[in-house]
């Protein structure tokens, strides 16, 4: 079979499939330092310990992989292999979405789109494996391929409505935040075309914006969720952080990005504004630059509680600009579709790509720390390390430490099991403290549940309270 698609379009086709592969092999390279921190070790934790799912904040999105360490676990594979293939099944499902886009809808600028959305804005969050805001911009992203690059006889039809409501489940149950570069696309894409008259055109925004309603009153019912968006809603709150942004230290951490890891996509997002103006389409460039300014805002706002330089929530956000830097390139390759301006896309996404990556370095640091503070009390099994010895800037979260340490040793093997409680807000003689079980962020977890565990064992004593740690 003759192959139609032209030089350009092969470029970015192959750009793409090697980044996937590059990814995944990272994801198994790397699993321990994208399962063994934070969050996404406290989730781990408990897929293995309790050998079951584990879904919180109605964010059933995670059903898609959590059954990949429970299968292992069924087929007795070793720890390593479980924690390996777990890490990598997240870049197989985005990978299958580029196939999806880029073979199934035949849109070979719309996978470079998916590829842009997770490597143009993320840095840290890679390894974040279980993070429901990535999985949710991989939705976003085959949502608005599937609307723009559809065919006219497609259009609300039966396969329209189902592709839609398949995304949107998905994104209902994965994260919020992603309705805002959707909405940002659908209306550049109007304003970009000039399809404002056609009323048809209007019924699935129209259906994107009724879910996100819903969704917006589904998070105000769940206590974490509606606590993180509770300062959108607070006037004062917003105007002293507009006015006075130096006050605040997350000004210091997005100028940071914008200067060191931002330089060259910014460098062709102002070309693409650019370029818009330059053709025309003065309303698109005016609209998708208040978009971009528009997500910064609402970063400031949002993260205006940091005081230090722990960038993993933040990330998150900003890896949000992806999407909304690709927006204007997306329709600009319909017109521009050259061979210098693909080169261009994959240079910026491989400069980007190799960025992200490199922020292993972080996080295997933070896991050599929690080694080498285990190695300097061999004969004690559980430590218990006081708020003082604890450094924020070199670690980060101090509340999921007891889980990372434990399954860190647990790869050595179930009688190596050992671990280290981080005692940041209890008082030193909290009567919790001194349990024999497991402790973990303000309680304790009976040992029972590793009585039947192929993976960990820990002694039932006290734990021994240290004062010197590896990463002070």
């Amino acid at each position: 079979m003759v192959d139609s698609r032209s030089p350009a379009e092969r470029i970015l086709l192959w750009a793409g499939h090697l980044f996937f592969g590059i990814l995944i092999v990272s994801c198994i390279i790397f699993y321990r330092e994208r399962l063994l921190a934070f969050d996404t070790a406290y989730y781990t934790f408990h897929i293995l310990a309790y050998e079951e799912f584990f879904i919180k904040h109605h964010r059933y999105i995670s059903y898609l992989t959590q059954w990949v360490p429970l299968w292992g676990i069924d087929q007795e594979w070793s720890l390593e292999w479980i924690m390996r293939s777990f890490s990598a099944s997240f870049y197989v499902w985005f990978y299958l979405a580029f196939i999806l886009i880029s073979h199934g809808f035949r849109s070979i600028i719309g996978g470079t789109f998916l590829v842009s959305t997770l490597c143009l804005g993320m840095r840290y969050k890679f390894f974040a494996a279980i993070s429901e805001i990535t999985f949710a911009m991989v939705l976003a992203a085959i949502l608005v391929t599937w609307l723009a690059h559809r065919s006219k006889r497609m259009r609300l039809g039966v396969i329209d409505f189902v592709v839609v409501a398949l995304c949107l489940t998905g994104i209902f149950g994965a994260h919020v935040a992603v309705f805002y570069p959707i909405m940002t696309f659908l209306v550049f894409e109007r304003l970009y075309t000039s399809r404002w008259k056609n009323w048809r055109s209007w019924i699935m925004p129209s259906l994107i914006l009724f879910v996100l309603l819903i969704k917006v009153l589904v998070v105000q019912g769940d206590d974490y969720e509606s606590d993180k968006m509770a300062v959108l809603f607070q006037p004062e709150v917003i105007r002293d952080v507009l006015l006075n942004p130096r006050d605040y230290f997350v000004y210091r951490a997005l100028l940071e990005y914008f200067t060191l890891e931002y330089v060259p996509v910014m460098a062709l997002f102002i070309l693409g504004v650019g370029w818009l103006f330059r053709s025309g389409k003065v309303w698109a460039g005016v609209f998708i630059s208040g978009a971009f300014l528009g997500w910064i805002l609402i970063n400031l706002v949002v993260y205006s509680y940091l005081q230090s330089s722990i960038y993993i929530m933040l990330d998150g956000y900003l890896a949000i600009f992806g999407m909304i830097w690709a927006t204007p390139l997306y329709f600009i390759w319909q017109e521009q579709k050259s061979k210098a301006l693909a080169l261009t896309l994959v240079a910026v996404i491989a400069i980007s790509t190799t960025m992200m990556v490199n922020k292993h370095s972080f996080y295997h640091q933070r896991l050599e720390y929690i080694s080498q503070t285990l190695d300097f009390y061999p004969e004690h099994r559980k430590l218990l390390v006081p708020s003082s010895a604890f450094n924020w800037d070199t670690m980060w979260y101090p509340y999921e430490v007891a889980h990372e340490s434990l399954m860190l040793t647990a790869l050595k093997g179930r009688d190596q099991c050992r671990t280290i409680y981080v005692n940041i807000d209890s008082p030193p003689d909290a009567e919790y403290l001194n349990s024999d079980q497991f402790l973990q962020f303000n309680g304790t977890m009976s040992l029972d549940v590793f009585k039947h565990s192929r993976f960990f064992s820990l002694p039932a004593e006290p734990y021994t309270v240290i004062d010197t740690v590896a990463w002070k």
